[in-house]
């Protein structure tokens, strides 16, 4: 007995404690889902959830019920036709029609064949277009090894399998914060990347309303990993700015944000992301990497192949920071400015759009040659130009050769660059808040919301509860 009235002791003092950290209910309990994995975020069994309920109403700390849950459907796979759903304990099965299927022993295997998504289990087995599966009282729903709070909706879109994590906007954010930013960060900075997490999240509930998914959960939207990602330091920093989202004009912006600038942002095309400095002392202040002629070419090539065959890449210097490329092939030639460029070569490696380029390996320079049929020449490049005729040898369509039959001609050389030196500073497309930056003006005392007016122009601090969006946020399943 004495060792029972200990235990129960202790956890009352590690809940008291996550409680004096100005957690909601709702915070707390996502908490203890990892740790214990014995409760979901609202402290009820998941399938307590109706098929047509969107939301889900949690209570403070003092005792008052709060907003409703907004739900975010997150996109965990696409297209991939065989994968497994797995669980602690049982999971109930609903098809497209509402009907129940019942509690199905863990793992589900799923598989996509003509059209159809099949589902089967020990003695269970089922055929639809949709299901939607729900984890029972006190367990969570698995994927690839990844526990996720929510529920499964699985259904076909456009001839695909989609695999979709239906989850409450506050256990989304906390997840995303640290799989996005370290936790171990100045706190305000945690704070601040959730503000904008939220606010992003938000403003793709509203642009992908009548589709099947909100959010990819990879960097192209934000990193969500479900529980795996989740820490007490991001539940904290999600459960103190609960509900805060960042608006312009009375409407949630793209709270855009990027590892590093390397000391000034990027100016955008809407008028909340202007340039501006940001004090950061990141490990990508700069940095360079070096592409062969033959290695762009070759990217340039795979990635736009209406060129056709890529024989001319020309950079060309805009500002002391602001380059494009010329890519010229047989079928067309097309400008790429330095964020196209970025994309083609691999955004980890290119880390920034914030770079200049510098060429080496020249040929010798743009002067008239003496060439003798000893020399072995037996290829003119036209270029641009569309017919070129040197005596009776004719260079046509750009890369055509001819041997060299005659004794001697005069030719005019252009430098052409070997290597290409890419010299650059920053990590990310620098739109929006830095992260970096943000780190370093929390630690001189900035607070969170300081920094996101610092990052975004023009902007207010909002409640989603303020804005009269509920209609288009909160999405009925059928």
């Amino acid at each position: 007995m004495k060792r029972e009235i200990l235990l129960a002791l202790g956890l009352f003092t590690f809940i008291y404690f996550l409680s004096s950290l100005n957690f909601s209910r709702y915070g707390v309990l996502i908490f203890a889902n990892e740790v214990a994995g014995k409760l979901n975020s609202d402290g009820q069994s998941q399938q307590q959830f109706n098929k047509s309920e969107t939301f889900n109403s949690s209570m403070n700390s003092e005792g008052v019920t709060s907003e409703p849950t907004i739900l975010v459907r997150v996109l965990l796979s696409d297209g991939v036709p065989l994968f497994e759903i797995t669980s602690s304990g049982m999971i109930s099965v609903t098809n497209e029609e509402g009907k129940h299927l019942g509690e199905w022993s863990p793992p589900i295997k799923v598989f996509f064949q003509s059209g159809t998504i099949n589902l089967t289990s020990t003695g269970m087995s089922a055929s639809s277009s949709y299901f939607k599966c729900e984890p029972t009282l006190g367990n969570v729903l698995s994927h690839r090894g990844i526990s996720y709070n929510g529920d499964f909706i699985l259904q076909v879109w456009r001839g695909k399998p989609l695999l979709i994590n239906r989850v409450g906007l506050e256990e989304y954010t906390a997840s995303v914060v640290t799989a996005e930013m370290p936790a171990l960060w100045h706190e305000e900075a945690l704070k601040a990347q959730a503000v904008a997490a939220r606010t992003y999240a938000l403003q793709r509930l509203l642009v992908n309303a009548d589709k099947p998914f909100d959010v990819y959960a990879t960097v192209a939207d934000q990193l969500y990993q479900g529980l795996k990602s989740v820490h007490l330091r991001g539940l904290k920093a999600t459960s103190d700015t609960r509900g805060k989202i960042i608006a312009f004009n009375g409407e949630p912006i793209i709270a855009y944000y990027h590892s590093a600038s390397g000391g000034k942002t990027r100016q955008g095309s809407l008028p909340y992301l202007v340039s501006v400095d940001s004090p950061e002392n990141s490990p990508f202040n700069s940095w360079e990497v070096e592409f062969s002629i033959k290695d762009i070419q070759e990217k340039v090539q795979a990635s736009l192949p209406e060129l056709g065959d890529v024989y001319d890449i020309q950079p060309v210097l805009l500002s002391p920071m602001e380059v494009k490329v010329i890519a010229i092939g047989k079928k067309g030639k097309k400008e790429l400015n330095s964020v196209a460029l970025r994309n083609i070569l691999g955004v980890n490696v290119i880390r920034s759009p914030n770079y200049i380029v510098e060429v080496s390996g020249f040929l010798p320079g743009e002067d008239f040659r003496e060439i003798h049929d000893w020399m072995r020449v037996s290829v003119i490049s036209a270029n641009s130009e569309k017919d070129i005729k040197v005596r009776r040898a004719t260079v046509t369509s750009g890369l055509l050769t001819r041997p060299m039959y005659h004794r001697y001609y005069a030719a005019k050389l252009k430098e052409i660059p070997d290597r290409l030196l890419f010299k650059g500073s920053g990590y990310g497309h620098g739109l929006g808040m830095s992260q970096w930056g943000a780190k370093k003006m929390a630690e001189e005392g900035r607070s969170w919301e300081e920094i996101i007016k610092h990052y975004f122009n023009g902007v207010e601090v909002v409640n989603i509860s303020d804005l009269n969006y509920r209609s288009k946020v909160l999405h009925q399943f059928n």
